[in-house]
């Protein structure tokens, strides 16, 4: 199913006062606002600016219930990226959440010297247009590279959804990571390249999240766009994302999947948020890493790609 062919209650795209292509937005209700946080990128960085280059700014646009933008600010993260070798290169692919009711932010830091990138995942506050607060998470299973897992705030605490399939949920136990939950399948399974997406919201009586499925093109047709076609866009198409809503159960265990779908491409697409809003949700996704879109739907869509229609009255 393609949510383009749901028509949806509104629909923006974001624009940011920066010549950096903008993209995978992660909207979230802080307190009574609608806050937006948008990654700034520089498609090759490193061949324009040497091994020094950030690989992206981070943007914080307040929308109002419209979804239209009313201010916007870039989000000084220059503390962070002094304190923490880790991410002196950049923050890359935020999610927003509401934590203690202040605004904070996951990100994956980058580290890069040479040709070798670390990227270690690390949270922060947001405090006026400073980050503040930082907390380096370091890898569970010493892997270089981390990206993708999902904030959900339950009962106080924050958690951080590492995989769905092999489920493994961490909390952040003052500065450190304690496994809350870690399950491993019988037999590897095609699931298991799901990858964290949105923010994991309360729903009904568990959470509500979205996750993504990358998938490269096969061989031939690479080849073909590349070489024949000669996409100028071939980068950000040779692979397909698709999205998932996923229903959990207040344990994490997963409760419903929905089939997988895309927003408006074939491509390079990707979900860093939603909001659940009365009668509506909203989504933030990128587009072809250069397009940033909020879009509404009514909250009935949840329950039919879920295939909970008699959950709710």
């Amino acid at each position: 199913m393609r949510l383009l062919d749901c028509s949806p209650l509104s629909s923006v795209r974001l624009q940011l006062p920066t010549p950096l292509a903008i993209c995978n937005p992660s909207i979230a209700q802080i307190g009574p606002d609608l806050r937006v946080l948008l990654r700034a990128l520089e498609p090759r960085p490193w061949q324009t600016h040497g091994d020094q280059a950030l690989s992206s700014e981070n943007w914080m646009v307040d929308v109002d219930q419209d979804l239209q933008p009313r201010a916007h600010f870039r989000i000084d993260d220059s503390a962070v990226r002094a304190q923490l070798a880790l991410a002196r290169h950049g923050l890359e692919d935020g999610r927003l959440f509401e934590w203690q009711g202040q605004p904070w932010m996951l990100f994956s830091g980058l580290a890069r010297t040479g040709g070798d990138c670390r990227n270690t995942m690390l949270v922060a506050r947001l405090e006026g247009e400073r980050l503040v607060d930082a907390l380096p998470l370091p890898s569970p299973h010493g892997r270089s590279r981390e990206k993708n897992w999902m904030p959900c705030v339950s009962e106080g605490a924050l958690h951080l959804v590492y995989s769905v399939e092999p489920l493994e949920v961490l909390r952040v136990a003052g500065e450190r990571l304690a496994p809350v939950h870690r399950v491993a399948p019988a037999t590897p399974s095609p699931a298991a390249w799901l990858s964290g997406s949105s923010q994991l919201l309360p729903w009904q009586d568990g959470f509500l999240a979205v996750v993504h499925r990358r998938r490269p093109r096969a061989g031939l047709q690479r080849l073909w766009m590349k070489h024949v076609q000669r996409d100028p866009d071939y980068a950000v198409r040779k692979v397909r994302f698709t999205h998932q809503l996923l229903a959990f159960n207040h344990d994490f265990t997963l409760r419903a999947r929905s089939p997988e779908f895309t927003f408006e491409t074939d491509g390079v697409e990707f979900c860093a948020g939603i909001v659940l809003q009365g009668e509506r949700i909203v989504f933030s996704y990128g587009v072809l890493d250069r397009a940033a879109v909020l879009r509404a739907f009514d909250i009935r869509l949840v329950d039919q790609l879920l295939g909970m229609t008699d959950a709710r009255a």
